[in-house]
């Protein structure tokens, strides 16, 4: 992964979904990777896109437009499209100040958004949920398991 100025964009298929994986900077000079990586994911539709941000560390207005593009292409084709974390400081105080976050199922990490991910071979019994905020948890741990994960299905929260 590329950490220094520009973008580096990872895109790969797990769990029956896509996987955008973003990382370094996001701006003006590197929209074009960005999409770039949606057209390819365009070859195939799966049920759900995975964008991780977990290593993106700079964004700007651009990227901002970007994500606003995926979200309706999402939305016209009736796939879901979740954002995992987590978020660097600066990204999550971007996607905060411009509301973005309201408007974006957010999980706490890759692992979580692919849980959530529809079986392969199967389809979804109910559309997706709407994107207004919705946030994806870790699984709970229960405290007498001694760091085991409890048997319930992770939570998802909407306002």
């Amino acid at each position: 992964m590329d950490f220094g100025p520009g973008v580096s964009v990872q895109v790969r298929q797990s769990h029956g979904c896509w996987v955008l994986a973003v990382a370094g900077h996001a701006d003006h000079d590197e929209e074009d990777k960005l999409t770039s990586a949606m057209r390819e994911t365009a070859t195939v539709t799966l049920p759900m896109m995975v964008i991780d941000l977990s290593a993106l560390t700079f964004a700007d207005t651009s990227f901002i437009h970007w994500l606003l593009m995926a979200r309706r292409d999402h939305a016209h084709a009736g796939t879901r499209l979740i954002l995992a974390g987590p978020l660097h400081g600066h990204v999550q105080r971007v996607l905060t100040v411009t509301g973005l976050l309201d408007h974006f199922t957010l999980a706490d990490d890759l692992d979580t958004a692919l849980g959530h991910a529809a079986p392969v071979g199967r389809r979804r019994t109910q559309p997706p949920p709407t994107p207004e905020h919705t946030t994806l948890a870790a699984v709970p741990t229960d405290p007498d398991a001694q760091g085991i994960p409890s048997q319930t299905s992770p939570s998802i929260s909407a306002p």
